[in-house]
């Protein structure tokens, strides 16, 4: 699944979704869509992956 940009007026770009999607982990919230996940999916893959604790993990950025 390839992450999407949106277009900015300059012709650069912003990512919307979390870079993970394009090769995600076992326990990413994407591949577990329960009705329990859909919407720690919502919420960490669609624009506040800077957030999710698996993006955390996975670039070594520290939670504190």
């Amino acid at each position: 699944m390839a992450a999407q940009t949106l277009s900015t007026p300059d012709g650069g770009g912003h990512r919307t979704t979390c870079p993970v999607l394009e090769n995600p982990e076992p326990d990413c919230y994407c591949l577990d869509l329960t009705s329990l996940q859909i919407h720690m999916a919502i919420q960490y893959c669609l624009g506040n992956f800077t957030q999710c604790p698996i993006y955390k993990r996975i670039m070594g950025v520290s939670e504190n």
